[in-house]
């Protein structure tokens, strides 16, 4: 009977080590790469339109252009140029499209996207982030 019981012991410890493996092991982590990335370059990562009212008057006056989308892993991005500021928006499952509205929605509410990364100036902190998560992937 000891050894049923050290074998009940055994078999839900190693059920408990699988799920534990199982659920990290799926993590997603590009936003969490991503995000790091940005802020150790000096950019910043936003999540209220609050700092981005430069970004909407360049919007309104017509200023914002929008690239091909960029793959980060398996997501996509797509970044938007303004002429002081840069944005690279990551879009996760289930988020707003990266559409031809994806600079209003962004303006408006970026945090319906996963990332919504913003550097001033020439940087170029965004771009290259989106390539190292890409290439660590």
């Amino acid at each position: 009977m000891r050894w049923a019981a050290a074998l009940l012991v055994v078999a839900v410890a190693a059920t408990v080590a699988i799920l534990v493996w199982a659920i990290s092991g799926s993590r997603d982590t590009v936003p969490d790469d991503l995000r790091s990335c940005v802020l150790d370059g000096g950019a910043t990562v936003v999540r209220s339109n609050d700092t981005l009212r430069d970004f909407a008057r360049d919007l309104e006056a017509g200023r914002v252009e929008s690239s091909a989308p960029v793959a980060v892993r398996d997501r996509r991005a797509v970044l938007l140029d303004a002429p002081d500021l840069r944005i690279l928006v990551l879009a996760a499952e289930g988020s707003a499209p990266l559409d031809s509205g994806v600079a209003r929605r962004v303006a408006a509410t970026p945090e319906v996207y996963s990332v919504v990364a913003v550097e001033r100036g020439d940087l170029r902190v965004v771009e290259r982030c989106a390539r190292r998560v890409d290439a660590d992937g």
